[in-house]
């Protein structure tokens, strides 16, 4: 876990960075280059291969790579389609020059451009202005992050929040926020879930809210892995059936097996140590 001042001084520092960027973008060359917020027109000699995966959301179940002479050009999702004779309509597009990724573009099911992605340092890191756009064309949301450092903030194609979280050099960093729609008993509940990353990875608290701020589930991570109590809670505090569970580096143990290994292990202690033990908390 990250300690409340370094936490600030990190947030910090990342605002000085964040400022930066905006004064570089007016004398920056690099950010005068307006890219073409259309899908690529694929060159004729192009070779596509198709490679299945699992479907999602509106995206059908394949995704596309190009190829010409043998130099990776873009990778392709496509909106599902009602038959086969109808238009496809291209549903995101990453694109590459030598081998390293330059753009990620998604678009809306007109056409239109929805999310920008850009990596204009060549290393793979995003730099450079992230922006999403409405139906109707506007910019709704922009973060600019440098060297692939800063807060980033990405929305759904209606607007709403998908989530946010700071980047360090390309690894996530500190606050981490999603918003999702939890199986929570024999109820559906939207929500939102905050962690904390170092690195890249997970570790410590992670808690579900509903978007009424009420505690419902929580549980300790370390290095991406269930690592403590699991515990899920109703909406009025009352702890759910089957819980509380326990876990130890991802594998599910008995409440004995964990309280043994508590005693040399401050993380599983700390879990233990729950203040949120029987009732949900406002946040």
């Amino acid at each position: 876990m990250i300690h409340e001042n370094s936490y600030f001084h990190q947030k910090h520092h990342l605002i000085l960075s964040l400022v930066g960027s905006v004064l570089l973008l007016s004398v920056d060359p690099v950010f005068a280059w307006q890219s073409d917020l259309e899908p690529l027109v694929i060159p004729d000699n192009a070779v596509e291969k198709v490679f299945p995966q699992k479907p999602v959301g509106d995206c059908e179940a394949n995704y596309y790579r190009y190829t010409v002479d043998g130099e990776l050009l873009c990778l392709r999702h496509y909106y599902r389609r009602e038959n086969r004779s109808s238009k496809r309509i291209v549903y995101s597009e990453t694109r590459f020059k030598n081998g390293i990724v330059q753009k990620a573009l998604q678009f809306h099911p007109d056409g239109s451009v929805f999310e920008e992605l850009p990596y204009f340092n060549n290393r793979g890191l995003l730099d450079g202005p992230c922006r999403y756009w409405s139906p109707e064309g506007k910019i709704i949301s922009s973060s600019i992050l440098r060297e692939g450092s800063g807060f980033l903030r990405k929305l759904n194609k209606d607007g709403s929040p998908d989530c946010e979280y700071y980047l360090q050099a390309g690894l996530k960093q500190g606050m981490h926020k999603d918003w999702l729609t939890y199986s929570h008993g024999d109820a559906i509940i939207p929500g939102y879930v905050i962690k904390t990353y170092e690195a890249d990875r997970a570790q410590g608290w992670s808690r579900f809210y509903s978007l009424k701020h009420i505690l419902l589930s929580e549980s300790m991570m370390q290095d991406n892995h269930l690592h403590g109590v699991l515990r899920n809670w109703d909406r009025k505090g009352n702890m759910l059936e089957g819980y509380p569970r326990y876990f130890i580096n991802g594998k599910e143990v008995t409440q004995a097996t964990l309280e043994t290994a508590a005693e040399q292990d401050p993380v599983l202690k700390r879990s233990l140590n729950s203040v949120s033990h029987t009732k949900a908390v406002s946040k």
